[in-house]
């Protein structure tokens, strides 16, 4: 794909996953790419997109590519409308993978924080590595049981 990875930084560890980000994409101008692990196996993939662009473009690149891949996969599970605080979204959740898109739109954020440019962040994900991932956050995160 292109990823330049000598160019990747790693985030902290959290738990037993690791995770690279804002890796060049020489081929595609100012795309970023990073990917992550769970115990040990690649888990998903993730690409910032457009973010040297107006917010008009970025939403309007979001959108078709929203359709490019409604067009292969059908509609997408999940949407969200585009709002003050954020743009618009899309998922589908395929057979052994998921796909997301998230049409950021630099807002400030309702905590107070800049969200940073204008990007869509395209992620593709592994289902049987990421789900499991994602339930055993979700143990980490539950109450303790009396």
């Amino acid at each position: 794909m292109g990823i330049s990875t000598d160019t990747a930084e790693e985030t902290p560890p959290e738990g037993i996953g690791r995770s690279w980000g804002m890796a060049s994409v020489p081929e595609w101008g100012a795309a970023r790419a990073g990917w992550s692990t769970y115990r040990e196996q690649f888990a998903d993939i993730f690409w910032f997109l457009w973010d040297d662009h107006r917010w008009d473009d970025v939403r309007g690149a979001a959108a078709d590519l929203a359709q490019a891949i409604t067009d292969v996969h059908g509609a997408p599970e999940e949407s969200t409308e585009e709002s003050a605080s954020h743009g618009p979204s899309w998922w589908w959740r395929l057979n052994d993978h998921g796909i997301q898109i998230y049409a950021h739109n630099g807002a400030i954020r309702p905590e107070g924080f800049p969200a940073g440019p204008s990007v869509v962040q395209l992620h593709v994900d592994l289902r049987a590595v990421a789900d499991l991932r994602e339930a055993e956050a979700r143990e980490l995160d539950a109450p303790p049981r009396p």
